[in-house]
Formats: C-alpha cells, sequence, structure tokens
C-alpha cells in the first residue's frame, strides 16, 4: 500500500441508513431513539451540539456519543462528515446556507462563538483520526529531501499555499509558490526541476490546473503532496502522499482551518529535522529584519 492509499477513501463510505439497518437490534432502546432523530433529521444534526440532539432524543448526551460509535463512526463528529458528504452532494448550496442560518437564530442560547467553535473542534477530532503519524511524517521526508518545493491553492486555499512557501522558507527550505490560474501557472511550472516536489492545498474540487501540475510533476519523477478533504478518488493514486483532512459539515468554519493547522504540525516536523538549519535560517531572517528597521526614508539610521 502507498502513503496515498493509506488514509480514508471518502468514497468508501457505508451511509447512515444502512449502518442503522444492520445495528438496529444491537442498539439500546435510548440509542435507537437517537439513531431514529438523526436519520430523520440528517440537516438538522449537522447544526446541533450532541446536547442539543440528546435533548430532542430525551436522553444523555453520553448516549448520543456512545450511539455515533454504536453505528461504527470514531465519533459524533465523524458521524456528522458522513452526513455532510451526503448533503454536500444532494443539496444546493442557498439551501445549506438557509439551513446554517435558521440553526444560528433557533438557538437559544445565541452563543454564535459556541456553535463555531464546536464545528472546528469537531473537524479537528476527525481529522485527528484521519491523518496517521507515520503519513505525516512521511510528508515531512518529502520535504526534507527536496531541492525546492513548489506550492499551490486553488481558490481561498491559496492562501495556505503562500503561508507555507514562506514558513517553510524561514526554516531553511527553497520554495516557490505557483501563483495563479489558467495560463499564468505555466511560467512557474517552467521552474520545476527533478529533486523538486509539489505540495496541493484543494478542499474538493478537481481543477484543470491541479491535472497540469500533475502531468509536469510525472514528465520529471516530482512527487506531489496533497492536502486534501475530498479531491475525486481518479488522480488520488497519483500523489507521493495524501493528507486527508475533515472538512466542515455544516460550512460554520472556513476550508483554510484544518489546512492551516495540519501545516503548522508539519513545519514542526521539518523545524525538528534539523534544528540547526531552522536556527540558522532564523536569525539571518531576524538580522535581515534588523537592517530594514535600521533605515528610514532609505537611510541609515545608525552608522
Amino acid at each position: 500500500m502507498t502513503d496515498a492509499q493509506a488514509g480514508f477513501d471518502a468514497t468508501d463510505d457505508v451511509s447512515l441508513t444502512e449502518r442503522i439497518a444492520a445495528r438496529e437490534a444491537e442498539l439500546s432502546p435510548a440509542e435507537a431513539r437517537v439513531a431514529r432523530y438523526i436519520a430523520d433529521n440528517p440537516e438538522h444534526v449537522l447544526y446541533q451540539s450532541a446536547q442539543r440532539i440528546a435533548k430532542q432524543a430525551r436522553t444523555s448526551d453520553a448516549t448520543v456519543v456512545r450511539t455515533a460509535r454504536s453505528l461504527g463512526y470514531s465519533g459524533l463528529g465523524d458521524l456528522k462528515q458522513s452526513i455532510g458528504r451526503t448533503v454536500t452532494t444532494k443539496t444546493h448550496p442557498a439551501a445549506r446556507l438557509e439551513w446554517r442560518l435558521q440553526a444560528a437564530q433557533q438557538e437559544a442560547e445565541r452563543d454564535l462563538l459556541a456553535q463555531v467553535s464546536m464545528d472546528a473542534i469537531e473537524r479537528i477530532e476527525s481529522t485527528l483520526t484521519s491523518v496517521p503519524a507515520e503519513t505525516l511524517d512521511h510528508f515531512v521526508n518529502y520535504l526534507e529531501q527536496a531541492n525546492c518545493v513548489f506550492t499551490f491553492g486553488t481558490g481561498v486555499s491559496s492562501t495556505v499555499a503562500e503561508y507555507a512557501a514562506k514558513k517553510l522558507s524561514r526554516l531553511g527550505l527553497v520554495t516557490r509558490q505557483i501563483g495563479g490560474m489558467g495560463f499564468d501557472i505555466a511560467d512557474d511550472l517552467m521552474q520545476l526541476r527533478k529533486g523538486d516536489c509539489v505540495v496541493i492545498f484543494c478542499p474538493g474540487r478537481l481543477f484543470r490546473e491541479i491535472e497540469v501540475i500533475l502531468d509536469c510533476a510525472e514528465r520529471l519523477s516530482v512527487p506531489v503532496l496533497l492536502v486534501t478533504s475530498g479531491l475525486p478518488p481518479e488522480v488520488r493514486n497519483r500523489m507521493a502522499v495524501i493528507l486527508d483532512l475533515a472538512a466542515s459539515p455544516s460550512g460554520l468554519t472556513g476550508e483554510v482551518l484544518v489546512p492551516l493547522l495540519v501545516m503548522d504540525a508539519v513545519l514542526l516536523g521539518v523545524g525538528a529535522q534539523d534544528r540547526t538549519r531552522a536556527t540558522a535560517s532564523s536569525r539571518q531572517l531576524n538580522e535581515t529584519r534588523r537592517l530594514i528597521d535600521s533605515r528610514v526614508g532609505g537611510l541609515l539610521r545608525y552608522r
């Protein structure tokens, strides 16, 4: 099994209805009530806490979490991820937005920060189960071995690509961000050489630019590392390593939240691999900043 195949495959997912049908006889009466409520109200469950679901099913929040595990999920967050994948493919974005706004309006406490934080926590917990430590280590090793690390992101994920390139550079790696879309990426890909590697940040849609990057990388035997929350399976086997991250099933938190968090873990690993290089690079960065700070209007402040 390759590193790219080691993560979970979001398309190989048993539906909630099938799980309930297969395990219904094993559920306690309270768990059965929770399962029925979730099955009947999947679009509402996406925005509800364990406590809120428990209130609707007349049981405890611990029973809600236990029900999710009894159905074969790692927890409530994992169950919501499964529902979210189904809802996303079958429901118009405007309808999902309406559900989010209704949930916020109906929340008795009106604690908006708590709702968003709950979504973030569930995404992080799900990502912890989907990104094994050894896969993260392989990711770090590819970066360490590369002559130059190219980063690419689509849409708002370009922010993560820029962040990754800048922070890796500060640790002493040679980096380059592939900027823009369409014909604009051709100039950047002209710089790609054997011995480099490419990191792609993509939440879930397969853009033509990604296929072009893969074609160019394969011609040069350059490994491509993927950070995604659901890129289609037809290109997954072309990746050297895949970090499968949890998306926001409710849409309450932005797509860059978890990629940035995971990238910080990668940066920690890169810095730990060569502490001498990271420290020297940090000194050089701060010395350059000191030189900049010492000038006013192009003239030296201190001589």
